[in-house]
């Protein structure tokens, strides 16, 4: 068949330009107004910045900055002062004890007495000696005694300076003035380090120091000093005058110091500081400050002017046309975040000797975020509606591949089903007829493995390749959406009948076949299709009468077989359900092959949900190992009506006849369904993931069983070892004494051996059911010891030095090797029933069993034949010296209550 026979079906309306939104295609814009558009915001950040900084420059954010600079020292807090500075303070005590200020020169001379007593380094007075003194003599002798003394002076409300009296002058080492300037707020921020060529009394003070002690490391000259405040004055190292020049002051306060005289009293010389604003400094405090700011070179370092203009003239268009893009909200957050990260770097840089305007520039960044989210308002609508297009598209179509997604798909199936359009049924003059439609799913075999060794990269690549050659499969009215990893879906409409669709499978699995040639891989893959038929629903309108129209059957094609008139659907969810149910009939059947939907499937899929969700509430009843009621223990396997039960089927010892253990066989007894078959749920709990919970219970529940069994046995008698269940021997019981222990086999999975907590587990039921490890065999079939990825001998030989028995189930069917069969802490082999039934008729059967019966023997293993159903069989096995043996013969699976009463028998018989 040529897919180019359904051309003339296709429909006048374009199917995918219809359902499909996709985002509207702007007017070409053009380029002088791109260009603005790309220059607007760095035109706007730099009126901005300008703007900014011309009012800086005028002084507008100067109380701002005085707000932030005293902020700064309050967050910063108080440092140390340097050990080498103290003050002598001028102090309200001082005044009450020595009189009125100011005082007569003779007790500066006391002072300077004891100063040099105490081998002060340095003394420099921060007060004014202008007027002539008869003590002047008396105190420039102090002076002289001292040899390193520093006096002030300063300029009137002219240029005329105030000096020291000349005969102080001469016996003074050093002069410096005491010049000082406040800002609008009151606070003196910096000290002017020269004041016509005379320098600030720190300078002064540290060169003396440097002289007689220590070299200290000088700032430029030329500009000035940005003090530093160490913290407010209560914290400076002051003493009081009165107290020192009254010796109430030991000297080795102001041994190798540098001691500052100075008032401090209220009113005398007040002085503002960001930490003391009521009651004020003093300036002794300030040049005290700066002279500890110098020796330990902590002064404030302020961003030059012409940098600080530059960078913000700079940054204003940078901020602009960084945040131009972005939306309100993340604007705002930059804002935000910019205003934050400048006062956590001000206030950083502040604590290292580094002072940065912080007003300023905030106002930049609001001032600039501003204008920019004004100009994006006027924008907003434009970009609203193409942000609205483009997320229309992004929720209708697959991001890596561009199809249509799930969303779009069924809103297409859905207007497939209703496909008649109002215009259509207006002017048809008798009712439309059904059109049919296809719906096929498809999914890549193996992608997990492409993925696993060439990556994501190259596995997203294939999906791209396939998705364009998918649909180049395709005609324009065809839909293919993406459904998520390697699931693809695909619309035919309209189609004439079946053929159709499974023509167009048959054509992606020939496209699919030729390599992908992938970033120097060539890749192969194939697909799995499942095909599910619709079709359209007309609605018809009322006709003259009133009365809705009916679409005549004789409309429907001819060539509908029974398959295709069945496809009525009312969701596009159906459809899209059985297409999903056809696609795993195609796996089930093999790689590269589609399957079409029928209502087998669906019957067949949604008892397997049933059972699936059965099987579900019967695992719940069994959660609990064991509950108490009125202070007696229950076990799941003597709960009242379980669903979930143990049977046993009993081994027999071949030579004496008598029961030597039972091999434990879950039943699930379904409440509406009766016995279903271990064949039928087994997969299923196996597939869910409910299997390994399920072989725990039945352990535990057989373990359970046998220490009642082995109770009651011990009531009966007190020569309970002589019985087959009683003895000390391990195992079953002596083939030729028949003396030994009941046991229990029970199966162990694939799943449990690959839990760590293996180990573990069984020993917790072993002591939960008080049942020796000896009496217990877990039987292990032999594909899981073939299997390299599950088996390890090391939780085998775990479980033998635990005494459980271990045995090989179904052996002879997995082809083991014999030497892995040598090393194994096996105790049994269990020869599979397919040999037994071959005993009845071949000679091959009993060779094969001879054949087992001898390696056991070489190995010192047990043997027990599985399926044992005629008396010939039992003859023949007798023959060869098997050991044990277990089937219908002897009895099928035994309830609880039978096993019971078949060892009760066995009991009676043997006594």
């Amino acid at each position: 068949m040529n897919w180019q026979f359904l051309k003339h079906l296709q429909d006048k309306q374009d199917f995918i330009s219809r359902t499909a939104p996709h985002p509207s295609v702007p007017t070409p814009t053009p380029r002088w107004r791109r260009y603005l558009r790309l220059a607007s915001p760095a035109l706007l950040g730099g009126m901005t910045a300008v703007f900014v900084a011309g009012l800086s420059a005028l002084g507008t954010w100067q109380p701002l900055e005085q707000l932030a600079y005293r902020t700064l020292f309050k967050l910063r807090g108080p440092i140390p002062w340097d050990d080498r500075v103290a003050i002598i303070a001028i102090d309200e005590a001082s005044l009450r004890t020595l009189g009125r200020y100011p005082w007569g020169r003779e007790e500066y001379a006391k002072l300077l007495d004891v100063l040099s007593q105490a081998g002060s380094s340095v003394v420099a007075f921060d007060i004014l000696f202008p007027e002539p003194s008869p003590a002047d003599a008396q105190l420039a002798a102090a002076m002289d005694r001292h040899g390193r003394v520093v006096l002030s002076m300063v300029w009137d409300e002219g240029t005329t300076p105030l000096l020291p009296t000349p005969q102080l002058r001469e016996s003074a080492l050093e002069e410096g003035h005491v010049r000082t300037y406040a800002d609008s707020d009151g606070i003196t921020r910096y000290i002017e380090s020269y004041s016509f060529d005379v320098p600030a009394l720190y300078i002064a003070v540290a060169k003396a120091y440097s002289l007689t002690a220590e070299l200290v490391k000088l700032p430029k000259l030329d500009e000035p000093l940005w003090i530093n405040w160490l913290g407010p004055t209560q914290l400076a190292p002051e003493y009081s005058f009165a107290d020192v020049v009254q010796g109430k002051v030991p000297g080795a306060a102001f041994k190798n110091k540098i001691v500052l005289v100075g008032a401090t009293a209220t009113g005398l010389d007040p002085l503002y500081t960001p930490f003391n604003l009521n009651p004020a400094a003093s300036g002794v405090h300030l040049h005290a400050t700066a002279l500890s700011n110098l020796l330990q070179e902590n002064y404030l370092r302020p961003m030059a002017p012409g940098w600080f203009l530059l960078i913000w003239v700079l940054g204003g268009p940078v901020l602009s046309v960084v945040i131009a893009p972005w939306r309100f909200e993340r604007q705002l957050a930059c804002w935000v975040g910019l205003c934050v990260s400048w006062g956590v770097v001000s206030f950083l840089m502040f604590r290292a000797g580094y002072l940065l305007p912080v007003a300023t520039p905030l106002v930049l960044f609001s001032l600039t975020g501003g204008v920019i989210a004004l100009q994006e308002r006027l924008r907003m609508r434009t970009r609203l509606q193409q942000s609205e297009d483009q997320l229309q598209f992004s929720a209708s179509h697959d991001a890596l591949t561009g199809l249509s997604n799930r969303i779009l798909f069924v809103d297409a199936v859905e207007r497939v089903m209703s496909r008649a359009s109002l215009n259509e049924r207006l002017t048809s003059e008798k009712p439309l007829p059904d059109r049919l439609f296809a719906v096929l799913f498809l999914d890549l075999d193996r992608f997990k493995v492409i993925n696993d060794s060439l990556g994501h990269g190259v596995g997203d690549r294939l999906l791209v390749a396939i998705a364009q050659r998918l649909k180049a499969c395709l005609r324009p009215t065809d839909t293919i959406a993406r459904f998520g990893g390697d699931e693809f879906a695909i619309l035919l409409s309209p189609i004439h009948d079946l053929s159709d669709a499974t023509y167009v499978a048959e054509v992606i699995h020939t496209a699919l076949a030729k390599p992908f040639q992938l970033h120097n891989y060539e890749v192969f893959t194939t697909a799995s299709i499942g095909i599910a038929l619709g079709k359209t629903r007309n609605n018809p309108l009322p006709d003259s009468n009133g009365e809705r129209q009916k679409p005549e059957e004789s409309l429907l094609p001819q060539r509908l077989d029974a398959l295709q008139r069945n496809c009525n659907y009312e969701q596009p969810e159906e459809i899209l359900r059985d297409a999903d149910i056809a696609l795993h009939q195609a796996k089930e059947l093999g790689k590269s092959c589609y399957a079409v939907f029928n209502t087998t499937l669906h019957t067949r899929a949604f008892a397997r949900l049933e059972l699936e969700t059965d099987l579900r509430r019967a695992m719940e009843e069994l959660e609990p190992p064991h509950y108490q009621v009125s202070g007696q223990t229950f076990y799941p396997s003597l709960l009242p009506n379980p669903q979930f039960q143990i049977y046993y089927q009993p081994i027999v010892s071949l030579k004496t006849g008598q029961i030597a253990g039972f091999e434990a066989l879950v039943r699930w007894q379904h409440p509406k369904r009766g016995l279903v078959s271990p064949v039928e749920f087994i997969p299923l709990a196996e597939e869910t993931g409910m299997m390994t919970a399920l072989d725990w219970w039945v352990l535990r529940a057989a373990c359970r069983q046998l220490q009642i069994w082995q109770e009651r046995i011990a009531l009966f008698s007190p020569q309970a070892s002589r019985l087959p269940w009683g003895g000390a021997d391990a195992g079953f019981p002596s083939p030729d004494t028949g003396v030994g222990r009941l046991t229990m086999s029970v199966n162990l999975s694939s799943l449990q051996l690959k839990q760590l907590s293996l180990i573990e587990q069984v020993k917790q039921i072993l002591e939960e059911t008080g049942v020796s490890g000896d009496c217990l065999r877990l039987e292990i079939t032999e594909g899981c010891l073939l299997d390299n990825s599950l088996f390890s001998i090391t939780p085998l030989q775990q479980l033998r030095d635990l005494g459980i028995q271990l045995a090989i189930d179904d052996f002879g069917t997995g082809y083991s090797s014999l030497s892995r069969l040598h090393g194994l802490p096996i105790n049994t082999l269990k020869i599979d029933r397919s040999f037994v039934t071959r005993l009845n008729h071949q000679q091959e059967g009993v060779e094969i069993v001879q054949a087992i019966l001898t390696l056991a023997q070489s190995l010192g293993m047990d043997v027990v034949a599985e399926g044992i159903e005629t008396q010939e069989q039992l003859a023949r096995l007798k023959a060869l010296h098997c050991d044990y043996g277990q089937g219908y013969y002897f009895a099928k699976p035994l309830d609880t209550a039978a096993a019971t009463a078949l060892i009760a028998k066995s009991y009676l018989d043997q006594n």
